[in-house]
């Protein structure tokens, strides 16, 4: 089963993501159009589809965490690429696809910041 939090960092990713191509939207906007997409009337973020291949509930993300990563990866982001480019063997920033790129900025923020993660 998918928990909240791996459903908030699939979210947090796409937004990040969306960040990534297109900069001028800034972390809060890049949320709030993230956020205007899937936030239904009554409050509830909506998924497009049901990932649980078993056919349980579908998990929703915790909007607080994924702002959270947003936020925080988006100011440490000249921190991270630059561990990241230093660890990098044979690739540059630029070459790095745009997903893998950002799983890594995302991982590396939680585990050098996020004081939730155990």
């Amino acid at each position: 089963m998918i928990g909240p939090r791996r459903r908030s960092r699939e979210v947090a990713l796409q937004v990040l993501h969306a960040l990534d191509v297109n900069p001028e939207l800034g972390a809060e906007g890049a949320l709030n159009r993230t956020f205007g997409h899937l936030v239904t009337a009554r409050g509830h973020v909506e998924d497009v589809e049901d990932d649980d291949a078993a056919g349980g509930p579908v998990v929703h993300p915790d909007r607080k965490l994924v702002e959270e990563i947003v936020r925080g990866v988006a100011t440490k982001q000249a921190e991270l690429d630059e561990t990241l480019q230093r660890l990098s063997r044979n690739w540059r920033l630029e070459r790095m696809n745009v997903v893998e790129r950002n799983i890594i900025r995302l991982a590396l923020w939680e585990l050098l910041n996020a004081l939730s993660v155990p």
